[in-house]
């Protein structure tokens, strides 16, 4: 609403807008807003509430204080988006820890059934050896054979 009221008042008018406040109007519009506002909520409010004083203050004629409230309320905008994307990094590196932890669960249980598995095979060659030597037709066990 206070967006499309500025639009209107400022086609009556015939000085230009400063840049300021078309800058603002136009973060305001851009489509990451409602993550932001989710995000930074009382910064997005801040910054509408600084487009609705802008406008106001350049329907009186105050370019001056136009161009601060909409330079305001371009960094409120900002900032608010900085907080959003270190939120969603925040989120992002939680899940990469998470992810992390249970590459290394899973390391740590490969490398133990490995050595199970070396273990078994260590002492299936040693009944093997065993048997062969009570046959008599084996010579020193496969491990002193530099496995």
């Amino acid at each position: 609403m206070t967006v499309l009221f500025g639009i209107v008042s400022s086609g009556c008018s015939s000085r230009p807008q400063p840049e300021s406040l078309l800058e603002l109007r136009r973060v305001l519009s851009v489509s990451t807003v409602e993550q932001d506002r989710h995000a930074a909520a009382d910064l997005m409010a801040e910054a509408e509430r600084s487009l609705e004083m802008a406008e106001h203050a350049f329907t009186r004629g105050d370019e001056a204080m136009a161009r601060r409230m909409a330079m305001l309320g371009v960094i409120q905008v900002r900032i608010a988006r900085a907080l959003a994307r270190q939120h969603d990094a925040a989120a992002r590196a939680e899940k990469a820890r998470h992810e992390l932890t249970q590459v290394r669960e899973s390391i740590s249980r490969s490398k133990s059934q490995q050595a199970d598995a070396l273990r078994e095979i260590r002492r299936l060659e040693s009944l093997g050896h065993e048997s062969k030597t009570r046959a008599g037709t084996c010579g020193p066990p496969p491990s002193c054979l530099g496995r």
